[in-house]
């Protein structure tokens, strides 16, 4: 079902416990990095330091340059009209209708963003220090 180095199964154990996964449902866009890759419209299902969980917004099972590892993204959620998460990633695994992305790279502002919903939703500042000390040192 798989091929190259994503696997349909879910992320491990580990990296769950390590990077908190807040569920964050909006709209949101792969805008392609390479060349040959498409752009997908996507809906963000849940968002951490090191990742996503997105499922196509056509309601489609992912294919193609998703599922290939091939092709890096520029996730993009708009949180307001000023505000948006820029992050480069690559799909990792995929089961059913959802794609799991690891983030690459993101930008100082993006981070900024991104601390800011996780924090909130968490309700615990300690946690949110833990988790970028550690995103930081990886």
């Amino acid at each position: 079902m798989s091929s190259g180095p994503m696997s349909s199964g879910p992320m491990s154990s580990e990296e769950r416990r390590r990077f908190s996964r807040i569920a964050f449902h909006t709209p949101a866009q792969l805008l392609p990095l390479k060349e040959g890759c498409r752009e997908h419209t996507v809906e963000l299902l849940d968002v951490s330091l090191r990742g996503a969980l997105v499922s196509l917004s056509s309601g489609d099972e992912p294919s193609g340059d998703l599922l290939d590892g091939s092709c890096l993204f520029a996730l993009t959620v708009a949180l307001s009209e000023h505000d948006v998460i820029r992050m480069e990633v690559e799909p990792v695994h995929w089961r059913g209708k959802e794609i799991g992305l690891r983030c690459r790279r993101i930008d100082i502002d993006s981070i900024m963003h991104l601390r800011n919903l996780i924090e909130a939703n968490l309700g615990d500042p300690e946690t949110m220090h833990r988790e970028l000390t550690q995103l930081i040192e990886d």
